[in-house]
C-alpha cells in the first residue's frame, strides 16, 4: 500500500484550479511544477498569479481519496528562482535562500530556429 498526495495549481486570475497531480510528497510536487514552469511561458511569466496547493491524499490500494483543507505548498513566484535561465538580479533577495529539500534545478531545453 502506498499513498500519494493530490496537488493542483491555483490560478488567482480565473479563481480556479488546474488539473490535479498525484505525487509522493511536497518536494516532488515542487519539482514537477518547476519542470512545468520551464515548459510554460504563462506559468513562468505570470508566476505571481499561481500557487501550488496540496488538496487531499489518495490510497492506491483502496482508491480512497481523503480531502483536506487546501494547503499552500509554494507560490510559483518562489519556485521561479530555481529555473536556470532566470538571471539572479531578477530574483528578490528573500527568495534566494528558499529550501527545496531534495528538488533539483531544471534546465530548459533551448531550440533555435534555422534560416
Amino acid at each position: 500500500m502506498s499513498n500519494a498526495n493530490i496537488y493542483a495549481i491555483f490560478d488567482s486570475k480565473v479563481a480556479a484550479y488546474h488539473v490535479p497531480m498525484f505525487l509522493v510528497n511536497d518536494d516532488t510536487a515542487k519539482r514537477a511544477v518547476i519542470s512545468a514552469m520551464a515548459q510554460s511561458f504563462e506559468l513562468e511569466t505570470h508566476a505571481a498569479d499561481f500557487q501550488l496547493y496540496r488538496l487531499a491524499t489518495w490510497d492506491d490500494a483502496t482508491g480512497e481519496i481523503v480531502p483536506q483543507n487546501p494547503v499552500v505548498v509554494a507560490t510559483l513566484s518562489d519556485l521561479r528562482v530555481h529555473l536556470s535561465h532566470v538571471r539572479p538580479e531578477e530574483i528578490p533577495e528573500e527568495q534566494l535562500d528558499m529550501d527545496l529539500g531534495e528538488s533539483e534545478t531544471v534546465t530548459p531545453e533551448v531550440t533555435t530556429l534555422e534560416n
